[in-house]
């Protein structure tokens, strides 16, 4: 991560996010500072709302998995 754009947004670049809600907060105070884009990621983004999803016990999907 860019630990220059992390000083710049008021961030500790020390302390990188651990969490999901934690890489939010830091993402909407890159955004705030001026940077193009809060966050990406090399993943496919379904791996990551598939792991999240897992990781907290929330349904990823309704009715019959997208299929009703």
């Amino acid at each position: 991560y860019n630990k220059d754009m992390f000083r710049s947004a008021g961030l500790d670049p020390s302390q990188p996010p651990k969490t999901w809600p934690e890489l939010g907060i830091a993402a909407k105070r890159l955004r705030a500072a001026g940077a193009m884009c809060g966050v990406t990621t090399s993943w496919p983004s379904w791996i990551n709302v598939e792991n999240f999803s897992a990781f907290h016990n929330l349904p990823l999907a309704t009715r019959a998995n997208g299929f009703a």
